[in-house]
C-alpha cells in the first residue's frame, strides 16, 4: 500500500491518490528497511515520498508524541509539496508501551491521539496490530479498539500466499466485502 500512494500506483487494482508516506517502524526498523528495499527493486522504483522513522514513538504516557508526528507532517508536506496521504503505525503494542491493551481506561487516550494526528495532519492511520489467540475473534486488545476503527484487514499466509481480506468494516461501508486480496511475497 505504502508502495501504491508513493508511486501513485493502483493498489490491488484500486486506484489512490499520490503522496506521501510516513512509516512509524517502532518495531523492527531494520526489518522495515530490507522490505522497502525489496520492494524497491521488485517494482524498479525509489518510493522517494517514503519516510521511516526509526525511533521509539509513544501514544500512551503522553500527547507529546502525537503533537510531534503532526508537526513532522506538515513538515515533510513543506519539504516536499508532497501530501502525506498515509501514516502506518508498525505496531500499536510498541506505539502503546506501558499500556494495558485490554484496558479501555488505557486505550481511550491512545485512539483520542491517534485521532487527533489524523484529523490535525488531515490524513489516513493504518496502524499495524495483531490478532488474539482466536484469529477469528478479530484483533486482540479491548473492545474499545474495534469499535474505533473504519476497517480491519486480516492478513494469512498459506504455502507463501499472502491472502488480505476485509475482516470487519465498521464505517462508511454499507455491507461488508467479500472480495479477497492476494499478493506474493518479496524476497530481498
Amino acid at each position: 500500500m505504502a508502495h501504491s500512494i508513493c508511486e501513485g500506483v493502483p493498489f490491488m487494482g484500486k486506484k489512490v491518490e499520490k503522496g506521501a508516506v510516513i512509516y512509524l517502524a517502532t518495531e523492527s526498523p531494520a526489518s522495515v528497511i530490507s522490505r522497502v528495499q525489496a520492494i524497491k527493486s521488485y517494482h524498479d522504483c525509489d518510493m522517494a515520498n517514503l519516510f521511516i522513522v526509526q525511533v521509539p514513538i509513544n501514544f500512551f504516557t503522553s500527547d507529546k508524541h502525537s503533537s510531534e508526528v503532526i508537526a513532522l507532517v506538515k513538515q515533510v508536506e513543506y519539504d516536499t509539496g508532497s501530501k502525506v496521504n498515509l501514516i502506518i503505525g508498525d505496531t500499536l503494542a510498541r506505539m502503546t508501551a506501558g499500556a494495558n491493551e485490554n484496558s479501555g481506561e488505557d486505550m481511550v487516550p491512545i485512539l483520542q491521539r491517534l485521532d487527533s494526528v489524523v484529523y490535525e495532519a488531515n490524513t489516513a492511520f493504518l496502524t499495524i496490530h495483531h490478532s488474539g489467540k482466536d484469529a477469528s475473534r478479530g484483533a486482540r486488545g479491548s473492545s474499545t479498539i474495534r469499535a474505533h476503527i473504519d476497517t480491519e484487514i486480516y492478513v494469512v499466509e498459506e504455502n507463501l500466499q499472502r491472502t488480505a481480506r476485509p475482516f470487519l468494516m465498521t464505517k462508511n461501508a454499507p455491507k461488508r466485502s467479500k472480495k479477497t486480496l492476494n499478493w506474493t511475497r518479496i524476497r530481498s
